[in-house]
């Protein structure tokens, strides 16, 4: 099938202006968010006219059936240099198939039915950084985790249903992935990469797990997993494997390589296993895909699972 601008599009809608979230589906819904009336032209406007939407349109047909506008909480980054990049709509919305969550940020994490009636609003702090806000919501049972690196330096969970605030982990530091829940052999443990370590945390109360050695420097990408193996890059300069388990810092014992090259933005990719291989993809900021391990030459390299 061919695609391109005009050829096999089912449908096309309109926003109110750019975002860098992804869309998601629930059942016939498609949900999306943007921003408009600041950043978005030349010249980029006042930051009093800033705007946010959620919209939900007909995953058949395209027809808007319902949109929210907001006011954020001001002031935010300024758009100009790299805090222009993605600017004020880069969290993706995530759902349990009853309830749709947004995260904006300073201006907070909102809770709506899937009709478009808010349930709930709380807030994980009020700090801004030049590079703006990206991290995604993550579910988990009851609770929505939320990586508030930028905005408090935490990382918080509240309650899917009321929007209490259960359990808050500090020391969250220049991080702006979104935390990664991977199923072990014993419990499930949550997953960050922030600047200096690969951090873990029981999803249930925030109690810190175990913690490796990892991107010194701030940290965009979001590790990856593939069976009880931790896969972190970052900082241009870093990537690394290690495995999950244990208590406190584990780099002495858990560790399983470690690489001067990785990529600064984009996530890795792990791919199913093959010949009892698993192969890391990890895509530079000059566009080039590479694959890697601690075995082979740094342009194809494969990670052995055991």
């Amino acid at each position: 099938m061919k695609w391109s601008a005009t050829e096999n599009i089912a449908w096309r809608a309109d926003l109110p202006g750019p975002g860098s979230s992804s869309p998601i589906t629930v059942g016939n819904r498609v949900f999306i968010t943007c921003y408009s009336g600041y950043g978005v032209a030349d010249p980029i406007g006042d930051q009093k006219d800033l705007k946010r939407h959620l919209l939900c349109f007909n995953r058949a047909t395209g027809d808007l059936l319902w949109k929210k506008q907001f006011d954020p909480k001001l002031p935010e980054h300024a758009y100009q240099g790299e805090g222009a990049y993605h600017g004020y709509a880069a969290s993706t919305p995530v759902s349990d198939g009853e309830r749709l969550y947004v995260f904006f940020g300073k201006s907070g994490v909102l809770c709506f039915t899937l009709d478009g009636e808010q349930l709930w609003q709380s807030f994980v702090g009020e700090g801004t950084h030049g590079w703006g806000s990206g991290t995604s919501p993550v579910l988990y049972k009851n609770s929505l985790i939320i990586n508030a690196s930028v905005e408090s330096g935490s990382l918080i969970a509240f309650d899917k249903l009321s929007g209490q605030e259960l359990w808050k982990a500090k020391e969250i530091r220049s991080s702006w992935n979104t935390p990664l829940l991977v199923e072990g052999k014993d419990r499930t443990e949550l997953v960050v990469n922030v600047e200096g370590r690969v951090l873990s945390f029981a999803p249930a109360d925030g109690a810190p797990l175990w913690n490796a050695d990892g991107v010194h420097r701030y940290v965009c990408p979001s590790v990856v997993s593939h069976g009880d193996m931790i896969y972190a890059i970052g900082g241009g300069h870093t990537s690394l494997a290690v495995r999950m388990g244990g208590k406190d810092d584990v780099t002495a014992t858990h560790e399983i390589w470690k690489k001067t090259k990785g990529s600064n933005v984009g996530s890795p990719s792990s791919a199913a296993r093959m010949r009892r291989r698993a192969r890391l993809s990890i895509r530079s900021d000059w566009n080039r895909v590479r694959e890697r391990s601690g075995r082979h030459p740094f342009w194809r390299m494969e990670s052995c699972i055991s």
